[in-house]
C-alpha cells in the first residue's frame, strides 16, 4: 500500500484513519498499535501480542 491520504491533526492530538487501511490490517475498535517517531515521520504499526503482558 502507497496511497499518499492527507489528513488534518484536530485540536486533541488525534488523526482519523481511514476505514480501508484499518480494514487491511484487520484492526478494529480498541485494537492496540504502536507508535513510534523516526526522524520526521510517525510510524503506527499493528502491535505485536499482549500490551499488558
Amino acid at each position: 500500500m502507497k496511497n499518499v491520504i492527507i489528513r488534518k491533526i484536530d485540536e486533541l492530538g488525534r488523526v482519523v484513519i481511514p476505514k480501508d487501511y484499518l480494514l487491511e490490517l484487520d484492526l478494529g475498535v480498541g485494537a492496540d498499535v504502536s507508535i513510534t517517531v523516526e526522524e520526521e515521520s510517525i510510524i503506527i504499526t499493528k502491535a505485536r501480542g499482549d500490551i499488558n503482558e
